[in-house]
């Protein structure tokens, strides 16, 4: 047994009981949106347990436990493998917490096979022209829209993370750059001011000094869109659908994959293509390794060919 911070103590069979517990303790050091994942996730196995008329202990998360899972998570409620991968290192997580505890010497959740799966997922950026065009829409008063569409513009100029484009403080605000300490690794990043950037600021300063306001991660989502079908960016894409743990090539229009996170791949990809150094944009960014980075950009064939026109490479020789 081991007593716990919300005065109890567990069992072989407190998963739950354990897993309240590790978000009780959670709350005095990690960000709300990460409290509020950690339910949700919780919630996912409690609905397990539910469809399987079972309850689950800490010798439960064995192979069996995962491979019955996964069918569960993408045939059954037809998710995506990267949510089941999610789902998984999130489990990991608690169950690490509870072996390092002494709550548990179930480690089987610690091999090769019980891994956290993962798959690249074609996602969009907006070149510099289509930004230009979210900049140049007409939008009446200062409701939503406007705030949405100038919080978008924030992160493609700055490659912050939605939680810090929308919790920047006038402390952030200096006179030719930001000075951001990111909400998801603790690091300080300074990112020099683009003209929209510094026009946005303009517009949100007062006599208190900046402040924008924010806006819920979902509903953004939704009126971005909205957003960007206004002005034009309505071309057909080519994207997969991964639900159900098939990949279906599909055609939609562009404006329906754009979200929050696009904003941020914006600015890499732009930033790439404009040939900033690799290594100055993942100071902003935060990869660690250029692989990484690589990973995340998102250019085509025809826009890296554009890239690679100018280099002395493909050159005439004299």
């Amino acid at each position: 047994l081991r007593n716990c911070g919300l005065g109890g103590s567990f069992q072989e069979n407190d998963f739950h009981d354990f897993f309240d517990d590790f978000i009780y303790r959670g709350k005095k050091e990690k960000s709300k949106g990460t409290i509020q994942k950690y339910v949700s996730v919780q919630n996912v196995f409690r609905r397990y347990e539910e469809a399987r008329g079972i309850s689950l202990s800490f010798h439960s998360f064995n192979l069996d436990f995962y491979a019955d899972f996964k069918q569960y998570i993408l045939e059954e409620r037809e998710q995506t493998l990267n949510y089941f991968g999610n789902l998984i290192r999130v489990l990991k997580t608690v169950l690490n917490d509870a072996v390092e505890l002494g709550v548990t010497d179930a480690t089987e959740f610690r091999g090769r096979k019980f891994s956290v799966t993962k798959e690249e997922i074609d996602s969009v950026f907006l070149a510099l022209d289509e930004l230009d065009k979210i900049h140049d829409l007409v939008i009446e008063g200062k409701g939503e829209k406007a705030l949405v569409r100038d919080l978008f513009l924030l992160g493609a100029y700055t490659g912050l993370r939605y939680s810090d484009f929308t919790g920047l403080s006038p402390e952030s605000v200096k006179k030719d750059h930001l000075e951001v300490r990111t909400r998801k690794t603790g690091e300080k990043v300074i990112i020099p001011l683009h003209p929209y950037v510094r026009e946005i600021i303009e517009r949100y300063s007062g006599e208190s000094g900046f402040s924008m306001g924010t806006i819920p991660n979902q509903k953004m989502n939704k009126i971005i869109k909205e957003l960007a079908e206004e002005a034009g960016i309505t071309q057909d894409v080519e994207n997969f659908d991964n639900k159900g743990g098939k990949r279906k090539r599909i055609v939609v229009p562009k404006y329906t994959l754009i979200s929050t996170h696009t904003a941020r791949r914006s600015f890499a990809s732009n930033a790439f293509l404009a040939e900033v150094p690799t290594i100055s944009i993942m100071k902003i960014t935060g990869h660690k390794t250029e692989s990484a980075f690589m990973k995340y950009i998102r250019i085509d064939q025809l826009q890296n060919a554009e890239k690679l026109k100018g280099h002395e490479f493909f050159g005439k020789r004299e």
